[in-house]
C-alpha cells in the first residue's frame, strides 16, 4: 500500500476568470480539510518547507515560482481560455462588483475597471494594470514582468507548460474538468458544479450587480490583440498540444 506521504501532490494553477472555482470545489471535496493548503495561510514562498509536506492539495492563484516551493512529486494542471475572452469576462467581473475594491495599489487593476470604460481599461498604463492584462499567464508562467516580454518568454512559458500534467480548455470545460480529474487519479463528480457564473446573476443581486457589455470596436479589438498577442500564441500551443494527447 501506496503511504500518504509518497502520493503525488495536486497542484491546481488557477488561472482567473477560466472555470477554475468549480474545479477547485471539485477539487477540495475529494481531500480532509487538513489536507487541503489554506489560501489563508503565509504565501508558499515565506512558508516553512517542512509545513508544506502535510498537505495533498494546492489551489489557488499562484505563479510558477510558488508551484515550484512545493515539495515532492507533483500532479500540476491548469485550465486555460482564449486571452480576449478572459481579459473580458475579468473586467466585467470587476466592473460588476461596484464600490467593493478601493483606490490602494493591491486593488489597482479592479479600481480601474470600475472607473474606467473598456477601451481606456484596456490602455492604461497605471495602478498595475499592465500586470494583470497584457499577456498575464506569460507572466503567470515565467515570472517575467510585461514590460520585459519578448518572444524569448513565450518560448519560455511553452516550455513550463509541457511540463504540465494536464491543461485543460475553457471552451471544452466538462470534458477538460473530466480529463484533469483522470489525471490526479480522482474520481469524476455525479454533478459538476457551475459557480460565480456571470449568466447567472440577476437584477436586485446584493453582491453582484447586471453589467451591460460595450459594444466590441475596432479599435478594442486592437487593443485586445496588442495586449494578448504572446498569450494567444500560448493558448492556441495549449489548445493543440491537448488535442493531440487526446485531452480534450
Amino acid at each position: 500500500m501506496t503511504k500518504s506521504s509518497e502520493l503525488p501532490r495536486i497542484v491546481f494553477l488557477h488561472i482567473p476568470k477560466t472555470g477554475g472555482t468549480t474545479l477547485h470545489r471539485v477539487l477540495i471535496e475529494q481531500f480532509k480539510p487538513e489536507q487541503i493548503w489554506p489560501q489563508t495561510n503565509p504565501t508558499i514562498a515565506t512558508a516553512d518547507p517542512t509545513s508544506l509536506e502535510r498537505y495533498r492539495l494546492f489551489s489557488a492563484h499562484f505563479g510558477m515560482a510558488a508551484v515550484d516551493l512545493i515539495p515532492g512529486p507533483k500532479i500540476v494542471v491548469t485550465i486555460m481560455r482564449r486571452p480576449r475572452d478572459r481579459i473580458l469576462s475579468m473586467y466585467y467581473y470587476w466592473r460588476s462588483h461596484p464600490g467593493r475594491y478601493p483606490d490602494t495599489p493591491i486593488f489597482g487593476p479592479p479600481y480601474a475597471a470600475q472607473n474606467l470604460d473598456l477601451l481606456s481599461f484596456l490602455r492604461c498604463q497605471d495602478r498595475s494594470v499592465p500586470n494583470a492584462i497584457q499577456n498575464p499567464v506569460v507572466n503567470i508562467l515565467t515570472g517575467i514582468a510585461p514590460q520585459n516580454h519578448t518572444r524569448a518568454s513565450l518560448s519560455r512559458a511553452i516550455e513550463v507548460l509541457k511540463t504540465f500534467n494536464a491543461v485543460g480548455d475553457f471552451a471544452n470545460f466538462d470534458n477538460s474538468v473530466a480529463n484533469i480529474l483522470a489525471r490526479c487519479n480522482l474520481p469524476q463528480p455525479a454533478i459538476l458544479p457551475r459557480l460565480n457564473v456571470a449568466a447567472d446573476v440577476k437584477p436586485g443581486d446584493p453582491f453582484r450587480h447586471v453589467i451591460e457589455r460595450e459594444p466590441i470596436t475596432p479599435e478594442i479589438e486592437a487593443e485586445l490583440a496588442r495586449i494578448s498577442n504572446l498569450d494567444d500564441e500560448l493558448y492556441e500551443f495549449a489548445v493543440g498540444n491537448s488535442q493531440r494527447a487526446g485531452c480534450c
